[in-house]
């Protein structure tokens, strides 16, 4: 079954281009990019994205394919998610008034004008997702995740082609260290994320509640699942679910703020946080765009 609508209730600027996500189990070409969701009820839909308005004023084609009809409160279930998706509810306009007053940040903003904040639909997938990237580069870590989303994702088959959506907690609390260990995932990082599927499963943690805990709760529930330590955490917390923290001890994070502001000085972690307090309430954004800069800005 299929269903398509506009959305254009969408506050400019959006650059549809720069903020539609490739990473699996996204798929981008021809100017969409789809994915397999899993709706609160299980149900699972193929959302397609499609830009037919302008930067400033921005419009969706959105269009919805399952095997059953899709009514209005799983239509509206899709919108919240690509609102939360897209970033399209980050306060980029106060947030590009604020970067005028410095200079790196202002020249991002030139350069990558209406790029917004990419995140997960779930605050799982961004657990895992976390886990999976530390201590290895990103290309590694898509290679993992890639893996497990073919491996243990539900699958759904649309006009021939088989899509997969990210793995249920379900799926990966049920599934083996060693089955996960074939998708290259050390020994600790498939443990970590089988625990925390798990403890899912069983009702013991729900990661959907930590959006309704302010920084330092959310952070403290985190740091009491085995696996995740403070960079992890503050990863989850900026990318997750919003809240406004900066990675500090951040690789690449330290090599930017230190090629951009401190003539290529080794910055420590305490350093780095004390000089992000400069960008108050966008300091994640702030983040955000120095490591899109740098990573897409031609030398």
């Amino acid at each position: 079954m299929k269903k398509t609508f506009v959305l254009d209730k969408i506050e400019g600027p959006f650059n549809f281009e720069l903020s539609a996500p490739s990473s699996p189990p996204w798929q981008r070409s021809n100017g969409s990019c789809r994915r397999l969701l899993m709706l609160g009820s299980g149900k699972l839909v193929l959302v397609s994205l499609v830009s037919i308005g302008t930067i400033e004023k921005p419009k969706l084609e959105v269009t919805i394919q399952s095997d059953t009809p899709t009514n209005e409160e799983e239509e509206q279930e899709v919108v919240n998610k690509i609102f939360k998706i897209l970033g399209l509810n980050q306060d980029l306009k106060g947030f590009y008034a604020f970067a005028q007053r410095d200079p790196v940040l202002r020249r991002a903003v030139s350069d990558f004008y209406g790029l917004r904040g990419y995140s997960e639909p779930t605050v799982f997938e961004t657990i895992v997702i976390a886990i999976l990237e530390q201590q290895v580069t990103l290309i590694y870590a898509g290679k993992m995740r890639e893996c497990i989303i073919k491996k243990f994702g539900d699958e759904m088959k649309v006009n021939g082609q088989v899509y997969c959506a990210f793995p249920s907690p379900e799926a990966l609390a049920g599934a083996s260290i060693d089955q996960m260990r074939e998708c290259k995932l050390s020994k600790y990082k498939a443990s970590y994320i089988k625990g925390i599927a798990e403890s899912i499963v069983k009702g013991e943690f729900d990661p959907e509640e930590l959006r309704e805990l302010s920084k330092d709760k959310a952070m403290e529930r985190l740091l009491k699942l085995k696996g995740v330590g403070r960079w992890t955490a503050e990863y989850i917390l900026a990318r997750g679910l919003g809240k406004n923290v900066v990675p500090a001890d951040d690789v690449a994070l330290r090599k930017t703020t230190s090629e951009y502001y401190f003539a290529g000085k080794e910055l420590s972690e305490k350093e780095i946080r004390e000089f992000a307090k400069q960008w108050q309430k966008y300091r994640g954004m702030a983040a955000f765009y120095l490591l899109y800069a740098r990573r897409h800005t031609k030398k």
